[in-house]
C-alpha cells in the first residue's frame, strides 16, 4: 500500500488494482462459497 500511495511509479495500474481487489475479496471472505438455506414444505413468495 505504501508504494501505490507514496511510490507511485513503482506500481502499475494493474497492480495496483490487483493489490485492492484482492484485500477486498480476503477482508470480506469474498473467496469462501455462499451457503444458501433450504426451505422445505412452504411454497415460494411470488410478488
Amino acid at each position: 500500500l505504501y508504494h501505490i500511495v507514496i511510490n507511485t511509479d513503482l506500481v502499475t495500474y494493474e497492480e495496483a488494482a490487483q493489490l485492492i481487489g484482492a484485500e477486498v475479496i480476503r477482508r470480506y471472505k469474498l473467496d469462501t462459497p455462499v451457503r444458501t438455506a433450504t426451505i422445505t414444505g412452504q411454497r415460494a413468495a411470488v410478488f
